[in-house]
């Protein structure tokens, strides 16, 4: 079997759109004063049928300084490969 047939709808497709935007989230049900800010990223990937699907991801500080410290790393090994 083809190791694309085996990847997620998502992994095959192409991406067509990204939107984001910040939220500060003041607080929750457990801490009555937090301010933590947090990333909300919708990416809209498209497939060879024409359709599409939205991903929604949130990330804390943290997680999207690992991202893109993920991703830098990930853009090093491309630039060595190419």
């Amino acid at each position: 079997m083809s190791a694309l047939l085996c990847l997620p709808a998502f992994m095959q497709g192409h991406l067509t759109e990204v939107d984001w935007k910040l939220n500060l989230v003041l607080s929750n049900d457990q801490v009555a004063s937090l301010r933590e800010p947090r990333l909300m990223l919708n990416l809209t990937v498209g497939n060879s049928t024409g359709g599409s699907e939205d991903i929604v991801v949130e990330m804390s500080k943290k997680e999207l300084e690992e991202a893109i410290t993920a991703l830098s790393k990930a853009s090093e090994v491309v630039k060595q490969v190419t």
